[in-house]
């Protein structure tokens, strides 16, 4: 039978850790490792670290001498997994009692998929309110995989990317260690986004797993990680650094799938089109976005009749 890991990163979350290390420790399906990083925290953090490690073999304590950053203690942890599979679970997310359960029955079915992944949910700052996108109407549609087959094979995956972006969330997914090894880990220059990229190029290469509920709560706060992409200095520089990974020899085969279905890039709005325009071997990259954009433009804004009176004009044009 496969094994699975849990790995979590810390860094000052302590108001969060025994909740969040709690519904690690008590899964339906018990984690068979669990690999805990604290990251040179100043609160409470590893003392409540070590408390569950003293109250759960299976727990793995590791501190860092010194606050490294976030890339710097998932390299770590990666390299301590033991196990088959893992869910990388950020210190301030809940994972539900049947997270490992679900997704273990789903991938020992589906042996080829590099992961399978759930809902993505958020749960609303220190509050127990729940975002679950999927029914929100204000909400795109895309967070609803109702529709999708348990498993999407990288030619299922591209005729669903074809259609818009499917968010492929690392606090959601189960990931195969070693699929995950050989692409290189998460790719620390992307920084915020490196979990999510590395998931979604998984998926284009060997399929995913899919859960079309939610299985974890992914906090949202104004303090996250991910809000330091709202600085567009550094969020120029990440998006650099990921047109300099997607230019790499070994990466031919996720560009080409990206250039086949850029719905892909606008996780990296609104930013990406002006930082692709600029590099001319990017050129194929930005000329395949602009059309998709565009083409969402229109269907977006242009209702049927205004759509038909839009085209008439044009073909009036034509004509003269």
């Amino acid at each position: 039978m496969s094994t699975v890991a849990v790995v979590l990163c810390n860094f000052n979350h302590a108001r969060y850790l025994s909740d969040s290390l709690g519904r690690i420790c008590n899964q339906i399906r018990p984690a068979d490792q669990i690999v805990v990083i604290d990251d040179g925290s100043t609160d409470d953090s590893w003392k409540i670290i070590q408390d569950f490690a003293g109250r759960h073999p299976s727990l793995e304590a590791h501190a860092n001498e010194r606050n490294l950053g976030l890339e710097a203690s998932i390299a770590k942890a990666l390299q301590l997994v033991r196990c088959d599979y893992l869910a990388w679970a950020a210190a301030d997310d809940r994972l539900l009692p049947q997270f490992l359960e679900r997704n273990m029955a789903l991938l020992a079915r589906h042996p080829a998929a590099a992961l399978s992944f759930s809902e993505v949910v958020a749960l609303k700052g220190d509050s127990e309110e729940i975002d679950r996108f999927a029914t929100n109407p204000a909400a795109p549609r895309i967070f609803d995989l109702g529709e999708l087959p348990e498993f999407l094979s990288p030619d299922a995956l591209r005729q669903r990317m074809h259609r818009g972006y499917l968010p492929i969330a690392s606090n959601t997914a189960v990931i195969r260690v070693d699929r995950l090894r050989a692409f290189g880990g998460f790719p620390a220059q992307l920084r915020w986004f490196a979990d999510s990229f590395a998931c979604t190029a998984l998926a284009m290469r060997h399929g995913a797993c899919v859960i079309a509920e939610p299985l974890a709560l992914i906090r949202s706060s104004p303090e996250s990680y991910s809000q330091t992409m709202r600085d567009v200095s550094r969020q120029t520089e990440v998006l650099n650094a990921i047109a300099d990974l997607l230019a790499r020899k070994e990466m031919r085969d996720v560009r080409a799938f990206m250039r086949a279905c850029p719905s892909n890039l606008t996780v990296y709005d609104p930013l990406i089109l002006g930082v692709l325009a600029k590099r001319p071997r990017d050129w194929d990259l930005f000329a395949a976005y602009a059309r998709w954009k565009m083409g969402e433009y229109v269907s977006q804004t242009l209702r049927p009749r205004h759509l038909v009176r839009h085209l008439a004009g044009r073909l009036r044009n034509v004509v003269r």
